[in-house]
């Protein structure tokens, strides 16, 4: 007896071209995902370079936060010892103008009669 098979046969040839068109795309797939990669790592460093940027600018503005507190402090500083300086200022014109006015009030009467014909 014999058996009849049903369907198609693939012969060599078929798998052999199968094979190479097979290897062909896994090659062209080879090729993308390097340039994938690629990308990615250039990417990924700037990625990473402006982090560190972002990192630097941070610390510079802690720095300039503190720096502007420091100044902050030493104006208000700078400010009382301004204020101090000129209430003494005031306390003492007014102080040498409240003995010049008696004085000339004193010496006045003198001066009028000594030039007075």
């Amino acid at each position: 007896m014999s058996e009849e098979k049903n369907g198609v046969i693939i012969g060599p040839k078929e798998i052999y071209d199968e094979l190479r068109g097979l290897s062909k795309s896994l090659t062209k797939l080879d090729g993308r995902m390097e340039k994938l990669e690629e990308k990615f790592e250039e990417k990924f460093e700037a990625a990473h370079e402006a982090n560190e940027r972002s990192r630097e600018a941070l610390g510079l503005a802690e720095d300039n936060e503190r720096d502007i507190l420091q100044l902050k402090e030493q104006f208000k500083t700078y400010k009382k010892q301004e204020d101090k300086r000129r209430d003494q200022l005031t306390r003492n014109l007014i102080g040498i103008v409240a003995i010049i006015i008696p004085l000339i009030l004193a010496i006045s009467p003198i001066l009028i009669s000594y030039y007075s014909p």
